[in-house]
């Protein structure tokens, strides 16, 4: 609830949400070990995600949730751009 707002200052867009057992994510092949929620959440340039990630901000967000979950974290560059 803290990050939301600075997600959307930043200029993000949510992309996709779901969880494994809410039927909004189908493993087709494989295995995906991680439990909970994944989020794919697309930033308008590199710049603007670590900007948003290193700030001050953010940084107080990510100590609401230690403790509470423990987050992975994956960036993948679109290189249609």
């Amino acid at each position: 609830e803290a990050a939301a707002p600075l997600f959307e200052a930043a200029g993000s867009e949510e992309i996709a949400f779901g969880k494994m057992d809410d039927g909004n994510i189908h493993l087709l092949e494989g295995e995906w070990p991680y439990k909970g929620l994944l989020m794919i959440i697309k930033f308008p340039s590199m710049d603007v995600l670590l900007n948003f990630w290193n700030s001050p901000e953010y940084q107080e967000a990510i100590k609401l949730r230690e403790g509470v979950v423990i987050p992975n974290f994956t960036v993948a560059i679109d290189k249609s751009r």
